[in-house]
């Protein structure tokens, strides 16, 4: 249900979750509780305090997520229109995804993944003693897959495994596999691979020529689809390419080289599932050596549009960005969105408990009756205006604090860009990680001193004031700084702003036409095209 008032809307959503009743026994009927409660209310009485069980349970159920948020309710709803799909859409939606690079890539790396596992398996009892070559280890998983991200860093495994064993004993290790593993690790440090752009070649052959065939062919389409992305990319222009390359360039050439930057990072979001609307490819793949090879594939096909391509400065101007971070979240305001939504919802529903007490006042005969509701609206009313003033300060804040998150974009984004290119240039450097210096997040207990309760002379939390002076000097800095101009070539002519802020994505609306399919591949079209004719030949036939 949704009402239609003059000040507000407000939506009434029955989200039915049955949880597991874990007490033995019946339990009381839920008509009885209404009941008490609507009978109660009616007499002006207060509720009972809730017993420690009470609370724990409410305590529990906020713990595991079961309490959803308003908007995320009313989302789901959204994404639910009711309408179902035409089935020339879903048609040509599967004629699309036929040659899906997320399907194709868990097809070509389950059928060569065995083969690739016997050949490390063959290499490590190369290089095991007699004595173990034979003994189980669970590790052997974990040794695999760093044997992997060695190859895709350009290394050997065979030499890899070489120097984690030759002249150093493993003798007293509770498990083998393990040390090997862990020796390659430390010997070889991050082992950053070598950026991959494509599937051909990039898989392990199986011997089986009938197989080998068969994934050279599933390699070659994901190699095609990788070049129709680039091509429809440019056509659609999403707000992740836009923010990434730039505007789709009118030249033919260099309208083809943005079409092969944008395929390297169309094709790993559509593999991996990244599917953040303005984040190119967002951080990197930590488990996976063949996601980290595609990944910095596509990382190398970023352009500088963002200002948040690092790679050519010098190792002293990395170092000084990455300071930058620390001071530009040291005068941080708090973030206090969550606690701002607490006072806001409070403040409604003591308003509706104010309104309710008011008219059962009205309608009470006995007088007891109506001076306890009286008493009740009073109450509610003092809480609503104490909520009120609370809301007024966090609002000021956390305005604040967005116009500080807008400004500062540009300089952490970059803060974070250079970190990870030092990193990446000396896996060894022994450095710091970044570490904010916003102030910490107020606790359960700071939040529960807002609530007024019945007591007359409330006295509100002093983290408050200091939330509003954080505030203040927040702004006052904010002030400086959008004042502040770089000296111009003229000394009369004021030149540019010093601190511009990060160009933002513009908010989309809520509901948006389906995005436009990926032309489908050739060769599926021409099959469908063949089963569409067979199809109407039999329906001829048939008359």
């Amino acid at each position: 249900m949704l009402t239609r008032g003059t000040d507000q809307n407000i939506a009434y959503v029955i989200t039915p979750v049955k949880q597991a009743e874990p007490e033995i026994g019946a339990t009381p009927a839920p008509e009885i509780d209404r009941f008490e409660r609507a009978d109660r209310e009616r007499h002006g009485i207060p509720e009972p305090p809730k017993s420690e069980e009470e609370l724990k349970r409410e305590k529990e159920r906020e713990e595991d997520g079961r309490t959803r948020d308003q908007i995320a309710v009313l989302s789901d709803i959204l994404e639910k229109d009711g309408s179902q799909e035409a089935a020339i859409q879903a048609q040509r939606h599967e004629l699309s995804s036929a040659d899906h690079l997320g399907i194709l890539n868990v097809t070509l790396e389950g059928e060569s993944r065995p083969a690739q596992n016997e050949r490390y398996a063959s290499l490590v009892r190369e290089v095991l003693p007699d004595d173990l070559k034979d003994e189980p280890s669970h590790a052997m998983t974990w040794l695999y897959r760093t044997l992997r991200s060695a190859e895709e860093a350009g290394l050997d495994a065979g030499q890899v495994l070489h120097r984690a064993v030759d002249g150093r004993s493993l003798n007293g290790a509770r498990d083998h596999i393990m040390v090997i593993n862990a020796r390659i690790q430390a010997d070889n440090g991050a082992m950053t691979p070598i950026p991959r752009t494509g599937w051909s070649g990039s898989y392990e052959k199986t011997g089986d020529p009938d197989k080998d065939r068969y994934l050279a062919e599933v390699a070659a389409a994901m190699d095609t689809r990788k070049e129709r992305l680039g091509q429809h990319t440019a056509k659609s222009s999403p707000a992740w390419a836009v923010r990434t390359l730039g505007p789709v360039p009118e030249a033919p050439e260099e309208r083809g080289r943005w079409e092969a930057r944008a395929a390297d990072i169309a094709a790993y979001r559509e593999t991996y599932g990244f599917d953040h609307q303005t984040e190119a490819i967002g951080p990197e793949p930590a488990n996976s050596p063949e996601a980290r090879a595609l990944w910095h594939g596509a990382f190398q096909a970023m352009g500088p549009v963002d200002g948040v391509d690092v790679r050519a400065l010098p190792d002293g101007s990395l170092l000084h960005m990455r300071k930058s971070y620390e001071t530009e979240t040291s005068w941080a305001p708090r973030l206090v969105g969550r606690e701002l939504r607490q006072v806001r919802i409070s403040a409604q529903k003591q308003a509706d408990r104010a309104t309710r007490a008011d008219a059962e006042a009205k309608a009470a005969q006995d007088a007891e009756i109506r001076a306890r509701h009286e008493r009740i609206a009073e109450s509610a009313r003092h809480a609503q205006q104490v909520y009120r003033e609370h809301e007024a300060k966090l609002e000021e804040a956390n305005l604040v604090r967005t116009e500080w998150d807008k400004s500062t974009e540009r300089v952490r984004v970059m803060a974070l860009a250079a970190d990870t290119e030092y990193r990446n240039r000396y896996p060894d450097a022994e450095l710091e990680p970044l570490k904010s210096r916003e102030p910490e997040p107020l606790l359960p207990e700071d939040r529960e001193a807002l609530d007024p309760g019945e007591a007359a002379d409330y006295i509100p939390p002093a983290w408050l004031d200091e939330v509003a002076e954080q505030a203040r000097k927040a702004a006052d800095e904010l002030a400086d700084r959008q004042s502040m101009r770089m000296p111009g070539e003229d000394a009369d002519i004021e030149g540019e702003q010093a601190w511009p802020e990060l160009v933002r994505a513009e908010r989309d609306a809520v509901l948006q036409p389906p995005p436009p399919e990926v032309q489908p591949a050739p060769e599926v079209e021409r099959l469908h095209q063949e089963r569409e004719d067979q199809r109407q030949a039999g329906n001829e036939g048939g008359e």
